[in-house]
């Protein structure tokens, strides 16, 4: 072989080799991009879950701060004309102990009402406070005997949730109770919550239903949904006209 056609051949070896090198530093290039571009996703994906917890925290002290407003004009307001009444009353009949008892019964049903919002005020109790115990005090103030009947069923077994999920659970606990009360009319709403093996959130009422077949969610199935996925459970809806409505979350 004489020199130039080794000088050929070592030309070629060497944009060979180039070109396996461009290659790979290309191959690199275009790995470490995807990488990238995967952090990026799930750091989105990261703020988006973010960003919904606080969507609905924002949600549940909105409807709370709503909620107080009502119970501080129909309970509080009413127990103090109530007071008032008495102490007027008891004025005039100065010597009725009777009357003075209840007035100071009266008095102390008021005070424990407030004491009683004032805790629903403080938004930290959604983080400290078991699931079930959220979810027992708040069919307790939906509950109006006479009007409608709001029970609250669960397992003597303590629940274990996250504080993030505990929220999330809790806001879709109001929309659905919301939605049974304001549209569909109901006067019996059940919340059941059990943890054996599986959670389970399930809230049926005996509301104007509708035909799950025929009729597309609304803004209010659709957020229970949405939610539901965000904490990686499943919302199941259970409707019919006659029988009212059944939504489960369960995971």
């Amino acid at each position: 072989m004489d020199h130039t056609s080794v000088a050929t051949v070592l030309v070629l070896s060497a944009l060979v080799l180039v070109l396996v090198v461009g290659a790979v530093i290309l191959l690199l290039i275009v790995v470490h991009q995807r990488r990238i571009r995967h952090r990026a996703e799930i750091a989105e994906l990261a703020a988006k879950h973010v960003n919904e917890i606080r969507q609905a925290e924002r949600e549940v002290e909105a409807q709370t701060l709503r909620k107080v407003g009502e119970e501080l004009h129909d309970n509080v307001g009413q127990l103090l004309t109530s007071l008032g009444l008495d102490i007027q009353l008891m004025r005039e009949h100065i010597n009725s102990h009777e009357r003075f008892h209840r007035m100071v019964d009266t008095l102390d049903q008021a005070v424990r009402e407030i004491r009683r919002l004032s805790a629903s005020l403080n938004t930290d109790h959604l983080r400290t406070r078991p699931l079930q115990h959220l979810l027992r005090a708040a069919c307790e103030q939906l509950d109006l005997p006479g009007r409608r009947s709001v029970q609250f069923i669960t397992s003597d077994s303590p629940i274990d949730v996250s504080p993030d999920d505990k929220v999330v659970l809790f806001r879709i606990f109001q929309e659905a109770t919301n939605n049974a009360l304001k549209h569909a009319r109901a006067t019996r709403i059940t919340v059941a919550l059990v943890n054996n093996p599986r959670l389970r959130l399930t809230i049926t009422d005996n509301g104007s239903g509708f035909n799950t077949a025929s009729v597309s969610d609304g803004q209010g199935l659709a957020n229970i949904r949405r939610r539901a996925t965000l904490i990686g459970a499943v919302a199941s809806v259970y409707s019919d006209p006659a029988n009212g409505t059944i939504i489960t979350i369960s995971r």
